[in-house]
């Protein structure tokens, strides 16, 4: 199997010149060609050694491709339609987002305590700080929930037995731990 180029460097550039050398003439071919058929816009062209190609004229919704194990070549119009992104997505304070701040209060105080917290990824972590800020909303909405607890108690009693608990399972707080 032949070697792949892959110009990367400073040292390459004799080869990526000759390269260029070879190619500069069919370039000129379809520049040429362009002009002959009356395209003054620029045009855009992506080849692959795999024997992909797409070529295409700016501000026109037409193209031609041929996909690598393909051997016909096709030309096709592409439908357009402007849409409007969507704006970004603004966090709401809310009793979730609480729980969640909350949660990962208590994460931050127990990674010092616990390296191995420190183990799982981040992402994971988010992934779990989430459901856990959902369910403990659920389990205390209603407002009876309140009327002898303390929130911030609750959420943290809550928060360290469910991070020290997916570390290490059947734990129940961080004392049977440390």
């Amino acid at each position: 199997m032949a070697e792949k180029k892959i110009f990367t460097d400073e040292n390459s550039k004799e080869e990526f010149k000759g390269l260029c050398m070879a190619i500069l003439p069919h370039i000129k071919a379809i520049m040429r060609t362009m002009k002959e058929k009356g395209i003054e816009v620029s045009s855009g062209i992506s080849l692959g050694a795999d024997g992909y190609f797409n070529f295409y004229i700016h501000g026109s919704r037409w193209e031609m491709i041929k996909f690598k194990d393909e051997q016909t070549v096709a030309i096709r119009y592409g439908y357009t339609e402007e849409i409007e992104a969507p704006e970004s997505q603004e966090v709401e304070y809310s009793k979730v987002t609480e729980n969640l701040m909350e949660i990962s209060m208590v994460f931050a105080d127990l990674r010092a305590e616990h390296e191995e917290l420190s183990d799982i990824d981040s992402i994971t972590w988010k992934q779990e700080f989430v459901e856990w800020a959902k369910e403990f909303e659920k389990q205390h909405s209603e407002p009876e929930c309140w009327e002898n607890d303390d929130y911030i108690d609750s959420i943290e009693e809550f928060a360290e037995k469910k991070i020290l608990g997916f570390v290490h399972p059947g734990m129940e707080n961080r004392r049977a731990v440390s």
